[in-house]
């Protein structure tokens, strides 16, 4: 295994964070609660597979540079620095706790997946409660749990779907850092 930052690990971490950034631009819905400013996307799914297939380092790179550029794109500057602390954690911890659940790291088996993305989506619901809860107040940041939920089921079902298949596809075997 090659160490230190090479050509390969730089485009496979901007390729996943314009997947990342394409799935959360392209694929959402606008949350139409009262006081609720977010949206649900699919760039969760994204954010699990980078960490799952690229590692801690990468995974969580890509995933918090595709998400903060998402919130960008919208003028959801506020949570532009958050977002991109938040994925990354979601991206480095769905690598950690898949990778103690399994000793197979490349198996990506369906019980360690849904654990490790759970685990990963708490990270998005809790970091987003507690970042708005510091910028307004908690009764405020409350309005957003709901959605975030739904998106953090979403976000679980798709990354076990899209791993699942990119398994049975192979394309798991030829990204490889």
């Amino acid at each position: 295994m090659k160490k230190g930052i090479t050509i390969k690990k730089v485009v496979y971490t901007a390729l996943f964070a314009a997947l990342v950034f394409v799935c959360t631009v392209v694929i959402h819905i606008h949350i139409p609660a009262p006081g609720a400013t977010g949206y649900i996307n699919f760039g969760d799914c994204a954010v699990i597979v980078c960490g799952l297939l690229l590692g801690p380092i990468y995974g969580g790179l890509a995933a918090g540079l595709g998400s903060a550029m998402a919130d960008a794109l919208y003028g959801h500057w506020l949570y532009v620095p958050a977002t991109f602390i938040i994925k990354m954690l979601m991206a480095v911890c769905a690598y950690y706790v898949y990778s103690a659940l399994c000793k197979e790291k490349d198996s990506y088996k369906i019980i360690p997946l849904t654990i490790s993305s759970i685990v990963a989506e708490c990270i998005m619901v809790g970091g987003y409660l507690l970042y708005e809860t510091f910028l307004y107040t908690f009764a405020t940041a409350l309005l957003g749990f709901l959605p975030n939920c739904m998106q953090g089921i979403s976000g679980v079902l798709l990354a076990i779907l899209i791993m699942q298949i990119m398994k049975k596809t192979k394309l798991t075997d030829l990204i490889k850092l």
